[in-house]
């Protein structure tokens, strides 16, 4: 995981430097995991709910990544934050 903790370190400098291409590579390496956080999560919903985790997630990341003053301490700490 050391690689993976290194790479999100490496795009978060490249995305508060403001690349562009960054935010979405950060999307692209916690995505899967965060998807299944929200997995988990609707799982212990009522089966009627109308949401879905893709468009609660995807609502969630383009809000996370609109706050370019946030200062995530690293891949944890981000996917914790969007967890909430």
């Amino acid at each position: 995981m050391a690689g993976a903790e290194q790479t999100f370190a490496l795009l978060m400098k490249r995305w508060r430097a403001g690349e562009a291409d960054a935010g979405d590579a950060l999307v692209r390496e916690v995505y899967d995991q965060l998807r299944e956080v929200a997995g988990r999560y609707f799982r212990a919903e009522s089966p009627d709910h109308t949401l879905q985790p893709t468009v609660i997630l995807n609502d969630a990341l383009v809000k996370l990544l609109g706050q370019h003053g946030s200062d995530w301490q690293d891949r944890h700490h981000f996917i914790a934050v969007a967890a909430l």
